[in-house]
């Protein structure tokens, strides 16, 4: 039961569907009909007023060419509307036809002719379908005459009879959307029966029938043997590049890396010239079949069909490419204009670099990075210049992507967007460069590599820790390498209140005059730091230009400095050992 209810309410819609087809059809019919007389009564007003402008000027004297002159211009200048006017009705008339469905008389797989109009409640399709099967009713009958099918003029219409078969009958709006009378084009159509019914006829025929397989076995063997050809040749190609491969294939090299050997591409060949072998024979199958299938008139429409599946998409991509041209054009210009400005740019980088071009507070080191970012944001101008004539970029399949793809990066590249973002922001800040020895944080060290994202050091245990740059911008660093005049080292040293303030100053300036790597110039100085209970301290500050040696330079200061000491008989005590001394007896070490 909802079986049958469905298919009731199927064939309710298509009903109403086709009623609204027609009414639409009837109604545009009615339009044309209405427009053509509307034109034909201008035309014959047209021609009535020409006719008029034509006696006035014959009537007048060879001595009034003043109002001669004026009548002239004034029929020009109607001939310039009348003229517009036909154009502008003839458009209309175009345009209503364009938009009128149409439905095709195609008794044996071609169209004859379109069918406009419906016939009261008869509709344009049913009636095409109609004329159809009248057709194909009499081709048994036909005798091949030219004088088979006879044109009978009624009122108000045009008969087609084939003997007392009725075929079709021509109207007013038949003509006019042919373009036509009705007469003319009774006429016209009588011949299209007569030919394509004639030609139906010849082309199953025995004789035509066996001039057909005989075509059919000629195009098999021919293509048979296309494909033997295609074999041979293709079996030719690979012994000659087997044969061969030696002298024409050199091993692809990247960097000294071999990315493919002589081997591995005569083997890539082979598999492309199978690829290829296979392709060539499904073509050449593929274009057999409908070859094969279009000799027969029964299998015309399957050969057509099977053009169209492999010419259709041909056109496609053909029209597809034409269309695309002025964008392509377009694409080129500004990638022409973008890749000249990339190249100014990298030469403006390169002369700043070199100290050629001078820009007063910019650093060199700023350049590379001065340089990638001015490069990105131009790369990401262009793109978005181009990115609107690329194809398929309107399409809501390709923006969908590029959303998905740009929330993808977003999400899961915060924490690499905050490190590059930072280190660019250390590059323009120059708290250090490579070979500079730096504290950040609690990390001492030399700075081996500055990157985008990270930063290298090696601690002076040879230790190397990556630091990424978002941590560097949130703690402090030290350099030891920016001072010109030099690094200041200092050591502090404790001594009694018994030994002279004068001495000890001179003995620690003299054993940091002792050590490798200790400037003269600056010299060094000594501070008293602080008065304490049972000793003072004295801090010895020496200059060095060797900053990154500062544990091998420590090193040996605090061996001058007992040396000295020693030399000179003073001792070197820590407070806790002085208080347990008497005080007589020296605790040094005698030699």
């Amino acid at each position: 039961m909802k079986k049958i209810i469905f298919l009731l309410l199927v064939f309710l819609f298509s009903k109403s569907f086709a009623i609204q087809i027609d009414s639409q059809s009837n109604r545009i019919s009615s339009e044309l009909l209405e427009l053509k007389r509307v034109s034909d009564s201008i035309r014959i007003d047209d021609s009535l007023k020409y006719s008029k402008f034509e006696e006035d000027i014959k009537k007048l004297k060879e001595s009034e060419k003043e109002k001669r002159s004026i009548l002239e211009k004034e029929l020009n200048e109607f001939k310039k509307q009348d003229s517009i006017r036909n154009a502008l009705s003839a458009l209309q008339i175009d345009s209503l036809i364009k938009i009128t469905p149409a439905y095709p008389v195609s008794p044996f797989g071609d169209t004859l002719f379109l069918i406009y109009s419906g016939l009261a409640s008869f509709s344009a399709k049913e009636r095409a379908d109609a004329i159809k099967k009248r057709i194909l009713s009499i081709v048994d009958d036909f005798d091949c005459k030219t004088d088979s099918i006879v044109v009978f003029v009624n009122d108000g219409r045009t008969d087609l009879m084939f003997g007392e078969i009725f075929l079709m009958s021509i109207y007013s709006n038949d003509a006019l959307f042919a373009n036509s009378t009705k007469e003319e084009l009774a006429k016209h159509y009588a011949d299209l029966f007569y030919q394509s019914i004639k030609k139906y006829k010849e082309e199953r025929s025995w004789q035509a029938i066996l001039k057909q397989i005989a075509l059919a076995i000629l195009a098999i063997v021919i293509f048979y043997f296309l494909l033997r050809l295609l074999s041979y040749l293709f079996k030719k190609i690979v012994s000659f590049v087997s044969k061969n491969k030696d002298k024409f294939l050199i091993d692809i090299r990247i960097k000294g890396y071999v990315l493919l050997d002589v081997e591995k591409e005569h083997k890539i060949i082979l598999v492309i010239l199978k690829l290829l072998k296979y392709f060539s024979y499904c073509l050449v199958i593929y274009i057999a079949l409908p070859v094969v299938f279009s000799i027969f008139p029964v299998t015309k429409s399957i050969a057509y069909t099977l053009f169209d599946y492999f010419l259709n998409p041909i056109k496609k991509v053909f029209q597809a490419v034409l269309d695309y041209i002025p964008n392509l054009i377009t694409i080129i210009i500004l990638l022409f204009i973008g890749r000249y400005l990339l190249k100014f740019l990298k030469y403006i980088a390169n002369e700043v670099e070199s100290g050629k071009l001078v820009i007063k507070g910019f650093y060199t080191d700023w350049v590379k990075t001065t340089y990638y970012i001015l490069r990105v944001l131009l790369l990401a101008f262009i793109f978005i210049l181009i990115f609107p004539y690329l194809p398929g970029s309107d399409s809501a399949i390709f923006q969908g992507v590029s959303v998905f793809f740009g929330i993808i990066i977003s999400i899961g590249s915060s924490s690499i967007i905050g490190n590059m973002i930072a280190g660019i922001v250390i590059t323009y800040m120059r708290p250090f460069k490579i070979g500079d020895k730096v504290k950040i944080g609690n990390v001492s060290g030399d700075v081996i590599e500055k990157t985008p994202f990270v930063v290298r050091i090696v601690t002076p245990h040879n230790e190397e820790i990556t630091i990424p740059n978002s941590n560097i911008l949130s703690s402090h660093t030290v350099n030891y390498c920016n001072s010109e005049e030099g690094l200041i080292l200092h050591t502090t040293v404790t001594m009694g209140y018994e030994v002279p303030w004068q001495q000890v100053h001179k003995l620690l300036i003299d054993a940091a005059k002792r050590t490798i790597n200790i400037l003269n110039s600056p010299e060094p100085f000594v501070l008293q730091t602080s008065l304490d209970d049972f000793y003072v301290s004295y801090e010895l500050n020496a200059y060095t230009d060797k900053p990154n040696n500062q544990a091998g330079v420590y090193s040996e200061l605090h061996k001058n400095i007992q040396d000295v000491f020693k030399e000179a008989g003073i001792e070197m005590m820590s407070p806790h050992y002085s208080f347990i001394s008497d005080g007589k007896e020296q605790t040094i070490l005698k030699e």
